[in-house]
């Protein structure tokens, strides 16, 4: 993948901003705060964007942090060859984002993923971590931290990810929770708790059921005791009450029902009439063409009406123009301009040939009187001269009086008047042209809605005749006829309701024993009939147990209260424990399942794609340092070696510079085997810590990767600059 440019209309610091890239080696330069890490970040958000952060730290959330310094929006697009085929991507994050991209014949591709996800086969986490590489990612000093490093990428293609401590805190935390060969953890703990609620919660509620039990029918037991003897009497009179009071409401409700039906039938007959008009039914339809009809009407009236008064205005600007430059004269006004400024020229002519005559007749005088030259020639010589010099002066005079006379004809005080007057003049001419062609367009316009217009108006007049109103009162006939719709549908429900209930009263009672019942109503019950039956039956029954149970009911209420705990309590304790139970259990299995996973991709990390890394990895290394070594040996034990005249040599005896190099052929091994197409290659600054040795080593290697990848070197030093300058083909991008 190959990016050829990019434009950033507005992200982060840059505005407008445009920068083309070479296929090779691209060197972007500048101090500090110039926007390096921005352009950076500018190619990563071309191809996967920014995910949505909810933090609101500038720092670590990228949408803030490289939003427009003037709009707050961002917007970039960049030009990308990909696997031999042209890509255009325009991608535009604001209160509504959105993403694009074309092929080279300007077809949309959709991708369903990010566009750098597609191309590459890797998400923006896996980008990152393999095809950008920062100072901070330069490989350790020490043999340690290389073979630490070395270790991580055969088990998890991430030299950043420790898959064995990962495996031992999976495991310490699996074990807090549940131990498989000890039986012990939180989750042991809390089922023998919940066992021991759960027998306690047993016991409780027996007890506590007893004494609860025994206390209220105890209580009851000696109430009913004080009053029985006396209510029996009483009770066989009430229910004779109760049986005539709910006769009497039956009635009552029966009498309610039949005038509701009354009224009812009264007003539907009501409602039925105002819609028969001239022995016509107006029902919805009616209502709907009447409205529909109106509306159009209303609509067309209006249009008709803002066609004619933008006629008239345009109409009123035409003679508005009439009356404006009606002082206009036969003759051309730029004519009697250049006979004005003719007149003008001429003046200033003869007048100044004039003076030549009138000074020459002078001299001549004054060479008569000292009689330099005969007086009879001299004088004539001076008269003669003198006569010219006077008639050319009118003439001049003449030709400008007329040139003026001209002007005033046409209305103009002077000449700077006319000139105003010409330049205004050609610019309302024109406007007058076109507004004479827009008033034909106006009034054909105008044609076309009166025409609806009447269409709509006579149609309307005709739905509006069978009303007996006229057209004009459509409006109001049509909230009427609205009203008394909704009128005949609320009578119409209001009397099938009232029927319905009328004829379920008669269907369901008898009227005749509902009379006789009424006779032994004396007063409103104080209770209801089930309730004085459940006393008069238990009150015949109870006075042979009352005595028997009385003594069992003293004997259970005297239970010692105190030393029992509520159930509730014991309960809601044993729940809350089941709960955390739950939990537990959860993150066990969780852990389980996590440590299982863990171990089964580290396998086939190690035993499919971390060999194939190493073979890419040592074959990289041995064309870096030009065959010096044959290649790397890479394992998950022993971490990186190299291979020098067939034998395996720790790393240690590599150079500073060396180790770099073998770190890096490591990670663009990565590359050529996670990614399914050649990505572009970002080195932010790795050059920051690097002495003289090791910056050697690692300027050959970026010349060489250049040839096969686009390479974009970000730094803010002059000697990384000239150094890579000087590789053939290199593009430097210098910003301010």
């Amino acid at each position: 993948m190959k990016f050829n440019n990019i434009n950033l209309t507005s992200f982060g610091k840059f505005e407008n901003a445009s920068f083309n890239f070479s296929k090779g080696l691209n060197v972007i330069y500048g101090e500090n705060e110039a926007g390096k890490s921005t352009l950076s970040s500018a190619l990563r958000y071309i191809l996967y964007g920014f995910s949505s952060q909810k933090s609101r730290n500038v720092e670590t959330n990228d949408k803030l942090k490289y939003a427009s310094w003037k709009n707050g929006n961002m917007a970039a697009s960049a030009a990308l060859s990909v696997n031999g085929k042209d890509y255009r991507i325009e991608r535009v994050s604001s209160a509504k984002s959105s993403v694009k991209v074309t092929d080279s014949a300007g077809r949309e591709c959709n991708f369903g993923k990010e566009p750098g996800e597609a191309f590459l086969g890797v998400d923006e986490t896996a980008f990152i971590k393999m095809a950008c590489i920062r100072q901070s990612e330069i490989s350790s000093d020490t043999s340690d931290g290389l073979s630490e490093i070395v270790q991580n990428i055969v088990y998890s293609a991430d030299e950043s990810v420790d898959i064995t401590k990962a495996e031992k805190k999976l495991t310490e935390y699996r074990n807090f929770f549940r131990s498989p060969h000890r039986k012990t953890g939180k989750c042991f703990e809390l089922e023998e708790k919940i066992a021991s609620l759960r027998f306690a919660f047993g016991q409780a509620s027996e007890a506590h059921k007893t004494l609860l039990g025994a206390e209220a029918r105890l209580s009851e037991t000696k109430k009913r005791i004080e009053y029985n003897n006396s209510q029996l009497e009483k009770l066989e009179k009430e229910l004779l009450n109760i049986e005539g009071y709910e006769a009497s409401v039956i009635i009552e409700k029966v009498l309610e029902a039949k005038k509701n039906l009354d009224l009812a039938k009264q007003e539907f007959e009501k409602a039925d009439g105002i819609l028969k008009k001239g022995g016509k039914l107006f029902d919805e339809k009616t209502l709907r063409e009447l409205s529909s009809a109106y509306e159009a009407e209303k609509r067309s009236r209006e249009e008709m009406l803002s066609a004619k008064n933008s006629l008239e205005q345009l109409k009123k600007s035409g003679e508005e123009f009439e009356k404006k430059f009606s002082m206009q004269k036969n003759e051309d006004i730029s004519s009697v301009k250049e006979k004005y400024l003719t007149a003008l020229k001429n003046i200033r002519i003869f007048g100044t040939v004039s003076g030549v005559f009138a000074v020459s007749a002078a001299v001549f005088a004054v060479l008569g009187f000292i009689d330099l030259l005969r007086q009879t020639f001299a004088f004539s010589a001076s008269a003669a001269l003198l006569g010219a010099a006077i008639v050319l002066f009118i003439i001049g005079i003449v030709g400008f009086l007329r040139a003026k006379s001209k002007l005033s004809e046409n209305g103009f005080e002077s000449l700077e008047e006319l000139v105003a007057f010409e330049t205004e003049y050609d610019a309302a001419k024109e406007n007058f042209f076109a507004d004479s062609a827009r008033m034909r367009i106006l009034k054909d316009a105008y044609d076309e809605k009166l025409e609806i217009y009447n269409a709509n108006k006579e149609k309307l007049d005709s739905l509006m005749e069978s009303t007996g109103a006229e057209s004009s009162d459509a409006q109001k006939v049509i909230t009427i006829l609205k009203d008394a719709l909704s009128r005949y549908e609320n009578a119409k429900n209001t009397l099938e309701k009232s029927e319905s209930i009328y004829d379920a009263f008669l269907s369901t009672n008898d009227m005749h024993a509902l009379s006789d019942a009424v006779k032994h109503f004396t007063n409103i019950p104080e209770r209801e009939k089930k309730l004085v039956l459940r006393d008069f039956e238990f009150i015949k029954k109870a006075n042979e147990q009352l005595a028997e149970r009385e003594k069992e009911l003293i004997k259970q209420a005297s239970y010692n209260a105190s030393s029992i705990r509520k159930p509730a309590e014991i309960l809601a304790e044993k729940e809350a424990t089941e709960e955390l139970l739950v939990k537990a259990v959860e993150s066990a299995d969780a852990a389980d399942l996590a440590l299982s996973a863990l171990k089964a991709a580290c396998e086939d990390l190690k035993n499919g794609i971390s060999p194939e890394i190493a073979r890419r990895a040592s074959r990289l290394f041995k064309i870096f340092t030009d065959g010096k070594y044959e290649g790397l040996e890479v394992s998950s034990e022993f971490g990186l070696g190299i291979i020098e005249n067939g034998m395996l040599k720790e790393a240690a005896y590599l150079s500073r510079g060396t180790k770099d190099v073998a770190y890096l052929s490591l990670r663009m091994a990565l590359c050529e085997v996670l990614f399914k197409e050649k990505p572009i290659v970002i080195l932010d600054e790795i050059f920051a810590y690097v002495d003289d040795t090791r910056f050697k080593a690692v300027l050959g290697f970026i010349e060489r990767i250049s040839a096969e990848y686009q390479v974009f070197v970000f730094t803010c030093h002059e000697r990384e600059k000239a150094a890579l300058a000087h590789i053939e083909g290199t593009n430097v991008i210098v910003l301010e």
